[in-house]
């Protein structure tokens, strides 16, 4: 019996060692993102390894969700960037992101099936613009 105690013994120190040594690994990639992170306007400012970001971004898995609300700048009205969260790993997106099509082709092709109508024509008066017809 006192062997069988000790076997037990033995492999759940083993366990914990291994266990200690997946944190220790987590931890070594924890410190090369941040160690990478700090590098990351250096890496910005030179044109050549901006690739370098963008591969940063894809193996942490680095998401942005950003919200914009409408402000009132003079006489128009602009988008403005009024939050955001950003989210690595596998961590949940805060809204259910867009699906549909987003290529500008797919997008005319949309518009052209949803509006039948055709295009104002030249002899036709704008209702947003001033009729430039007759100059001064």
């Amino acid at each position: 019996m006192g062997d069988e105690r000790l076997r037990r013994r033995f492999t759940s120190v083993d366990r914990l060692r291994a266990r200690s040594a997946a944190v220790t690994d987590v931890e070594t990639k924890i410190e090369q993102a941040l160690g990478m992170l700090d590098r990351l306007p250096d890496l910005v400012d030179d044109a050549e390894r901006r690739g370098a970001v963008v591969e940063l971004f894809r193996i942490v898995d680095l998401k942005m969700f950003l919200s914009f609300g409408q402000v009132k700048k003079m006489k128009r009205t602009v988008n403005q960037l009024t939050g955001g969260v950003v989210t690595i790993g596998a961590a949940p997106a805060p809204i259910q992101p867009y699906t549909g099509p987003t290529a500008r082709q797919s997008l005319q092709n949309a518009s052209e099936t949803v509006s039948e109508t055709p295009p104002s024509g030249e002899g036709e008066e704008s209702l947003r613009n001033v009729s430039r017809g007759d100059r001064i």
